[in-house]
């Protein structure tokens, strides 16, 4: 029994550090550039109304996505560490 259960860490430490950790990762970046899309677009759009409020709201999608995708990533870090901390996230 205690064999399976290693097997069974080890094979989600590998899921984890090579599936999901670099997922992440992308999800931040893309969250982020959203968010930089953003800040050009309102750069650029000053001058209209329509697409300043366009800029405005892919904006707040960005800080929104930013804030949900770092929250996971603590909540999942603060679990991991009260449960044991045997997975690197």
């Amino acid at each position: 029994m205690n064999g399976a259960v290693l097997a069974t860490d080890t094979i989600l430490q590998k899921a984890i550090t090579y599936f999901l950790q670099p997922l992440y990762q992308i999800a931040v970046v893309v969250a982020f550039l959203y968010f930089l899309f953003g800040v050009a677009f309102l750069m650029f759009q000053m001058n209209n109304p329509e697409r300043r409020e366009q800029a405005r709201r892919h904006l707040l999608y960005g800080v929104i996505g930013l804030f949900i995708i770092l929250s996971v990533g603590a909540i999942i870090k603060f679990i991991n560490s009260i449960v044991g901390g045997g997975l690197v996230y």
